[in-house]
């Protein structure tokens, strides 16, 4: 009964009035992914429900749940970094290209050089290496002659005539290589190198952004991106999706939620969701269902995120801090930018190929948001 007391005391002052937030932060759970928003029954026969379920919600569950919810408060939590770095061994292969079937359908497909264009390719790399480009040139040029629908070779003649420095033939043969196949990273980590010599600053941040969306796992993408943005006043921004809280799991019907005394109002929703998916079996064997994990894993992203903006809103409006951090997050939220937090944040660093099937709509708030709120000014 204390616990229960405990958790209405700090909770329902905030909670109760999410309802004051603008109705504009509803507007991704009315426009929610399709691979979210279907009913959907797997052979377990779970049901992927389709609603976001509110802060206020997440407390009557957890305010019926026969598990116990332990409250504490602490001087100081785990710092929870949503913003994954992903493992550079999952970088997307250059090589990987969008197949287009009956009109809207598409699937992925490797299309690695073969045969004669191969050989050619180890020649073409090995003068790109030892700076004979004209050479490379005339071997990439061979390989158009063998087959021109082959993507890579619009690719690699384009960034020739990028290190021949001829710019105007680079665009046009890297802008065929994207037609060909837009979610090429690499054809567009090139453009933004030839933007970037030719000093059209926002297409070269457009193409490098393109890229990091695309492959933001990769070593090297991240490697040419920091040089863009630096060289154009801007960095990535590390601490845009850091929350203070701390769960730990005691037993199966046991779990302790630690808030840190300065703002506990501000993380309360978002750690109270995170615990409830933990402990809840309506939450958590969505978890172990091998047909939806993934689809359970961005619903969960997208209620407890905007549980944080709820708080966080409510928090600002009555005139206590937020960070300047907490403000662009709700700001993005506001903005419907949820479904591109969830999916590049934090699911593509584990899949890199989802952002790759989303729909070009989709793709491109990705590519809005992290410009927007990923990116920020060097002071």
């Amino acid at each position: 009964m204390f616990i229960r007391f405990c958790f209405y005391i700090l909770f329902v002052a905030v909670f109760v009035s999410c309802s004051s937030v603008p109705s504009k932060s509803d507007v991704p759970a009315k426009k929610a992914d399709k691979a979210v928003s279907e009913t959907k029954i797997v052979p377990e026969k779970i049901v992927m429900r389709k609603k976001l379920y509110t802060p206020k919600e997440f407390f009557d569950i957890i305010d019926k749940s026969k598990n116990h919810y332990i409250l504490k408060s602490a001087d100081e939590t785990d710092v929870v970094d949503f913003a994954k770095s992903g493992n550079p061994q999952t970088s997307v292969n250059p090589y990987l290209r969008v197949v287009y079937e009956n009109g809207s359908n598409f699937s992925l497909k490797v299309e690695e050089p073969k045969g004669e264009i191969a050989e050619l390719y180890e020649q073409a790399e090995e003068a790109i290496t030892a700076r004979d480009y004209k050479k490379a040139l005339a071997l990439y040029e061979k390989t158009m002659s063998l087959d021109e629908n082959y993507f890579k070779n619009w690719t690699y003649l384009g960034n020739t005539y990028y290190f021949l420095q001829d710019y105007e033939k680079a665009e046009k043969y890297l802008k065929k290589a994207v037609e060909m196949n837009d979610i090429g990273y690499q054809e567009y980590l090139f453009l933004a190198d030839v933007y970037d010599k030719t000093g059209e600053k926002e297409k070269s941040i457009d193409a490098a952004t393109r890229a990091f969306m695309f492959n933001r796992n990769s070593s090297n993408v991240r490697i040419i991106l920091n040089q863009i943005l630096r060289k154009n006043g801007l960095r990535i921004r590390e601490n845009r999706l850091k929350f203070h809280y701390t769960i730990n799991k005691l037993s199966d019907d046991s779990v302790e939620i630690i808030l840190r005394k300065k703002d506990n109002a501000k993380y309360a929703g978002i750690a109270m969701c995170m615990a409830c998916w933990q402990m809840e079996p309506d939450f958590y064997r969505l978890m172990e269902c091998n047909n939806c994990k993934w689809n359970a894993e961005i619903l969960k992203n997208r209620e407890c995120f905007m549980g944080a903006a709820n708080n966080i809103e409510n928090v600002r409006s009555k005139g206590d801090f937020v960070t300047q951090d907490e403000k662009l997050f709700v700001e993005a939220i506001l903005s419907s930018y949820l479904n591109s937090i969830v999916y590049w944040e934090v699911i593509t660093p584990d899949i890199p190929r989802l952002v790759l099937l989303l729909p070009k709509a989709e793709k491109e708030k990705i590519v809005e948001y992290i410009k927007k709120y990923v990116y920020e000014k060097i002071d």
